[in-house]
């Protein structure tokens, strides 16, 4: 409920800026509003009122109504706190390369400064050595990531990059770049390995725990095996 009357609220203020909207009834909608918004700080007092009269054996519901209390205490607060974000979260968004269904892109510029430092790092550590690139994904902390672990095919050589996903571009250390998005992760890995000819394996296909997907069932002492891949 409360996100409709906040989009009610968006649209009667962007309404109220259009040339020749009806005075009388945005009048009219600002005072229905204003009693919406005075209507839940009423029934707030009462449910706080309410609240001193219970005596509750229940230490996580106690924790459930403590916390919203303090998030209704601190509205104002965590509301600015999340328009800044958001607002963050726009202009990390102008960074994002273009990456269209048509195969055609705009690569960002400072992101393809960043995979030349990291090519450039590359060439100096294998050489006329061929490379391998073993590109795979995980979550970690609520976010995307992608391990791009460039080595020799002997893998005596080795060069591990990880790319985070998560919502803005820091490229200051170009071994562990920040993206906005798994697409752009993706494409800084594309722009690395085509630069380097890497021969490329994607995703690990071992350290699997899932029984139900295993090429073999584990031996005692095992936790983890390999993937079945239908090659048998």
């Amino acid at each position: 409920m409360s996100s409709y009357i906040e989009a009610v609220k968006v649209i009667y203020s962007l309404v109220k800026e259009a040339k020749g909207a009806d005075e009388k009834k945005l009048q009219k909608a600002e005072g229905i509003i204003k009693r919406i918004d005075g209507l839940a700080e009423e029934a707030y007092l009462l449910i706080a009122e309410a609240y001193q009269t219970t005596n509750n054996a229940d230490l996580e519901l106690e924790d459930n109504i403590h916390s919203q209390f303090v998030f209704i205490n601190n509205f104002d607060d965590y509301e600015d706190e999340e328009t800044e974000k958001e607002e963050n979260r726009q202009k990390e968004a102008l960074k994002m390369s273009r990456l269209d269904p048509s195969g055609f892109t705009e690569t960002n510029k400072d992101l393809h400064v960043c995979a030349g430092k990291i090519v450039k790092r590359a060439k100096d550590i294998f050489k006329a050595e061929p490379v391998m690139a073993h590109v795979w994904s995980y979550r970690w902390g609520g976010y995307n990531m992608i391990s791009c672990d460039l080595s020799s095919l002997d893998q005596k050589i080795s060069m591990p990059i990880t790319i985070s996903a998560v919502e803005r571009q820091m490229l200051e250390y170009f071994d562990e770049p920040d993206v906005f998005d798994m697409a752009e992760a993706l494409h800084i890995v594309g722009i690395v390995t085509q630069a380097l000819d890497a021969k490329i394996k994607i995703g690990l296909g071992r350290n699997e725990v899932n029984p139900a997907v295993l090429s073999s069932p584990l031996k005692e002492g095992e936790t983890n095996g390999k993937i079945y891949l239908w090659k048998n």
